[in-house]
């Protein structure tokens, strides 16, 4: 009998937090519904607006035909299963490939995907990594001693390469990682932008805590941009000019054209805006959450009910035609080829679009 008590005590002691640890995880990971249909993605039409997705609650890539995605942690967004993890849709059923957690202590920012390569950084130690699609192999490509923190805007992505900038520390002068499609590095001092007609234009740092600044460099010359108030800025290339995605503000929407005109596509009246921005050929979608007022200091801002203004837009890059296509807000958009929008909302569920902002298939629906 003492023998089994001597036994029974230790169990209890050993399964009760393990109970309870089941208890809390059942309740706070969010069940989730998962689309039985096939994806099979033709990465003819990817566009580099999928990486600069910086309000989504889901990072989505596509390489040789499949989906791939991880739910980033933010504030409002639901813990699920797949978090941290790099997961790909395969067949109806989502595979965990890549734990993220297992590579480093904290969640990694991720950059972009090249050419089967997911670029993506860690700011303590400040790290610049590869992770392999193929072969799961991870790779440290730079690396410093001291933690470091960079702007994502500041990050100039193009069809097989980025350039990185390196935490700026104390009387040194801007340095860049430049990084191939293959992984390969090299450090660089020069700083670059899109290059548009007979001039580049560069996101610089803005001054004391303001948004960037859109730098235009022709002829030997640098002339800042006038813009609209904004939280952050960046600079999204396309076929028709380069676009300036104002985030925060107003004025949310510029193009830059040929000819160095710069014409505001698309302006929201709110004290606080959140907007996700993607190009499909000729159209830009931009998903838009507005704020009119200012709310008890915990909340910041507060929204109106059914704000008829927020939801998704198709704007034409060719005459600034806007129609509002969805009444429905997405916080990330990613197009991957001709038959649709990938989105996903606050929650992390993921959506497949119609180009007329239809919804085509729920492809994780994550309950809340």
């Amino acid at each position: 009998m003492k023998l089994l008590h001597r036994l029974f005590i230790p169990t209890v002691i050993i399964l009760v937090p393990i109970c309870i640890g089941m208890i809390i995880y059942r309740f706070l990971v969010a069940p989730v519904n998962i689309s039985d249909s096939g994806i099979s993605i033709d990465q003819s039409e990817s566009h580099l607006s999928n990486d600069r997705q910086y309000n989504a609650s889901v990072w989505m890539g596509a390489y040789n035909n499949k989906l791939f995605f991880t739910p980033h942690r933010k504030e409002g967004s639901k813990i699920t299963t797949y978090q941290d993890w790099i997961c790909q849709f395969d067949n109806g059923e989502i595979c965990k490939l890549f734990r993220l957690k297992d590579y480093a202590k904290e969640i990694p920012t991720i950059l972009a995907e090249l050419n089967g390569n997911i670029i993506y950084v860690l700011h303590d130690p400040f790290s610049v990594c590869c992770l392999n699609l193929d072969t799961n192999a991870n790779r440290v490509l730079y690396s410093d001693q001291d933690p470091g923190l960079i702007l994502l805007s500041h990050v100039v992505i193009n069809e097989n390469d980025l350039l990185c900038p390196l935490p700026l520390k104390r009387q040194t002068e801007p340095t860049f990682l430049h990084v191939g499609n293959g992984g390969e590095i090299e450090i660089s001092k020069e700083i670059c932008g899109y290059e548009l007609g007979d001039a580049e234009y560069i996101v610089y740092r803005g001054y004391d805590d303001q948004a960037e600044r859109i730098i235009c460099r022709k002829d030997g010359n640098s002339q800042e941009l006038t813009l609209g108030g904004a939280e952050r800025r960046s600079l999204i290339p396309t076929d028709y000019g380069i676009l300036i995605h104002n985030e925060g503000g107003k004025d949310i929407l510029y193009i830059i054209k040929q000819d160095g005109t710069v014409t505001k596509l698309f302006y929201a009246n709110c004290l606080y805006s959140v907007t996700a921005v993607a190009v499909h050929r000729e159209h830009v979608y931009l998903s838009l959450r507005r704020y009119l007022e200012y709310g008890p200091m915990e909340i910041g801002f507060k929204r109106s009910e059914n704000d008829e203004m927020e939801g998704l837009y198709r704007i034409n890059l060719l005459d600034g035609n806007i129609v509002k296509i969805s009444d429905l807000f997405f916080d990330g958009l990613y197009i991957f080829d001709d038959t649709g929008i990938f989105a996903c909302d606050e929650y992390c569920s993921i959506f497949k679009l119609g180009f007329d902002g239809e919804v085509i298939d729920t492809l994780l629906e994550v309950k809340h």
